[in-house]
């Protein structure tokens, strides 16, 4: 049986998953505007991106994610927890904020020469 986790303790892990999903991000946006291509969990959203550009990476990220979280009820149901999946959504909607944070506006201010130039 699982101890129960302080709230020092859930708050400090919630904080580093948020750097991370941070980091990811901003992997993410550097492997494509580095022209190194993409992870294979990028994929999918980087080609409909690609195909339909109106809609924008980090929000064809979050929603490939959506569906991955919907699917978890199907292919598990006895494991459903759903304040992790609550918690999941939300992550998943901060996830593609900052893919589109860096994709678009901060790299696409150095490329502008806004911060060198």
């Amino acid at each position: 049986m699982e101890r129960e986790k302080s709230a020092w303790e859930l708050t400090r892990r919630y904080f580093l998953f948020s750097m991370s999903i941070i980091l990811s991000a901003l992997g993410i946006g550097l492997s494509i505007k580095g022209a190194l291509g993409v992870s294979p969990i990028s994929s999918v959203p980087y080609s409909l991106a690609l195909i339909i550009p109106a809609i924008s990476l980090g929000t064809w990220n979050a929603l490939w994610n959506f569906l991955q979280i919907a699917l978890q009820p199907l292919i598990r149901p006895r494991d459903i927890h759903w304040r992790e999946i609550f918690i999941q959504c939300i992550m998943t909607c901060f996830f593609g904020y900052f893919i589109d944070l860096f994709s678009q506006e901060v790299f696409d201010s150095f490329e502008s020469g806004l911060f060198f130039g």
